[in-house]
């Protein structure tokens, strides 16, 4: 028989039936958990009314969720606005806008580029820490830039003070930077690095390039670390002036080759013409203003490293020199030694060496030259000396000359060899040069042989009670060199030379053209008074037998 199920059960899930004869038990799930054994006939009543009982459950616990998920929501959205006050009241009042304050004060101070700024943080919270460690972040900052201001502002004054210049070269680049203040001084010009380190090469004199690019190319192949040079730059506002320039390769690549030199650069011009000038008084006759024995003997070791160099030497020495000292005083006698110092330095090329050896002498030393040069060069320096008529006496020298040979070793046995032949020169020529220096000191014979003939006759004057006395406007020192070069033995010579010719205007006979006395012929009393006076021409020799009889 076929069991027929009511339409609103058609859609519960299927059963089985289980029979006693199989044995079999299947579990089914239903909203009661229920486990449904049907046997024997009229069994669908029974399921119905299950069916029914389960339905009834299913809406009871369906209006519970409801309620319980109603409470839920409640809840949530109590919960939810809660949240939002704590966010309005307390998050965004102690803690966003802090943090927004915080976010502000970075930003104030990377626009302002200010160090010195701090920023005040309540609270003790991890933003009061933040707060505190910016702050001292920004001191440490702030101290940092301020010691790196006074060194700067350190290093500007010490390259302002001692007038220097900061050059600082990237090799491989080719690119230089250098000092605002140097590039005025020097005139350096270019828009980028590249061309600045053109013309600061550019700017080095011819003098001293090739020395320097080598000094250069031992810093930038490697071989040397550290540069120290004095060289010679051209500037647009000075000209030529002297540096001092040195540095340190301060960068090297993996391969140890320079990337970076880093040096000053000191304007020493000054320095250097006190130092020239130093060497000039040291090396220099400070009255004739050529070189000295010093100088020379430099030269002299100079030589004798260059074993194959040929030269001569001259050795001259001015005749009467001390008789001149005497006479007429050191003044004059220094200005003698400068006359024949102009004569020299005249004469001889700039290559040749002329110094001042110890008292009258003077020393050339002369390369390049041949023999037949030195002998005319010697003629022209004796025809010059000759034509000096600027003194009492005539000037003359005594001239002597050797040449650098296989005998003669070095250049001490060469200037002996001249100073030899020098000495018999002055020797064979000594007694025309005596005579004519007793000829200047008297100015003329007649002079001469009216000075003897007074002392001559000092012994007939003595006996009419009468001194004899000469004098004239040389200076006194003249006087005694005069009396023994005329053995004068009882005339007694007076200078009337300071003031010059006083005594001679005195008694009226000072010639002011010619700036000496007239040749006369005086009689004073013992009371000082003039009872006879005669003037004669300068030529004319006084008659002392005319003197004697107006007595």
């Amino acid at each position: 028989m076929k069991t027929v199920l009511p339409d609103r059960l058609k859609t519960w899930p299927k059963t089985e039936m289980v029979t006693n004869e199989t044995k079999t038990q299947n579990n089914y799930n239903c909203p009661l958990q229920c486990r449904v054994i049907v046997g024997g006939h009229r069994w669908d009543l029974l399921l119905g009314f299950l069916r029914l009982l389960t339905i009834s459950r299913v809406e009871e616990n369906y209006g519970f969720v409801k309620k319980q998920f109603n409470l839920f929501m409640l809840s949530f959205v109590g919960l939810l606005l809660l949240l939002l006050g704590i966010d309005y009241f307390l998050v965004d009042r102690f803690f966003l806008k802090r943090i927004e304050k915080l976010i502000a004060f970075t930003k104030e101070v990377g626009l302002k580029r200010d160090t010195s700024l701090a920023i005040e943080m309540d609270g003790s919270d991890e933003l009061k820490t933040l707060a505190v460690s910016t702050n001292q972040m920004l001191k440490e900052i702030d101290q940092a830039n301020q010691n790196v201001k006074m060194m700067d502002e350190r290093y500007r004054l010490m390259m302002e003070a001692t007038n220097d210049g900061y050059l600082d070269i990237w090799v491989k680049k080719q690119e230089a930077y250098i000092s605002p203040e140097w590039r005025q001084l020097i005139g350096y010009r270019g828009d980028d690095g590249h061309q600045l380190f053109e013309d600061y090469f550019s700017k080095i004199h011819c003098d001293g390039k090739k020395r320097l690019e080598q000094r250069f190319a031992d810093i930038f192949s490697g071989r040397v670390d550290y540069f120290e040079e004095e060289y010679r730059v051209i500037s647009e506002l000075h000209g030529i002036i002297w540096v001092y320039h040195r540095g340190k390769v301060v960068q090297r690549d993996q391969n140890n080759q320079p990337l970076r030199f880093i040096s000053t650069i000191s304007d020493i011009t000054t320095r250097k013409i006190n130092e020239e000038e130093v060497l000039f008084l040291s090396y220099s006759d400070p009255l004739t203003r050529l070189k000295n024995r010093d100088f020379m003997k430099l030269q002299f070791e100079s030589l004798k490293y260059q074993q194959d160099d040929h030269y001569f030497m001259i050795m001259c020495d001015i005749n009467g020199l001390k008789l001149t000292n005497d006479a007429f005083g050191h003044q004059e006698g220094d200005q003698v030694l400068i006359a024949v110092s102009t004569v020299l330095r005249r004469s001889c090329r700039p290559t040749d060496i002329i110094a001042r050896w110890p008292g009258d002498e003077f020393v050339i030393l002369l390369k390049d030259i041949n023999q037949d040069q030195v002998c005319q060069l010697i003629r022209e320096i004796t025809e010059e000396i000759a034509k000096i008529r600027d003194f009492h006496l005539n000037v003359s020298v005594a001239i002597g000359y050797a040449e650098s040979s296989d005998a003669l070793k070095s250049p001490e046995e060469v200037l002996n060899l001249a100073e030899s032949r020098m000495y018999r020169n002055k020797l064979m020529a000594s007694s025309s040069s005596r005579n004519a220096t007793i000829r200047s000191l008297a100015w003329t014979s007649v002079c001469t042989d009216q000075m003897r003939s007074l002392d001559r006759n000092a012994d007939r004057f003595a006996g009419k009670n009468t001194v004899v006395l000469g004098f004239s406007v040389d200076p006194q020192p003249s006087k005694s060199v005069w009396a023994r070069a005329l053995c004068l033995k009882q005339l007694k010579i007076l200078s009337d030379f300071n003031p010059l010719g006083a005594v001679a205007q005195a008694y009226g006979i000072f010639s002011d053209e010619h700036g000496a006395s007239k040749r006369a012929n005086i009689l004073i009393n013992e009371t000082g008074m003039v009872i006879w006076v005669k003037k004669y021409e300068i030529r004319t020799l006084p008659d002392v037998e005319e003197v004697l009889g107006k007595i």
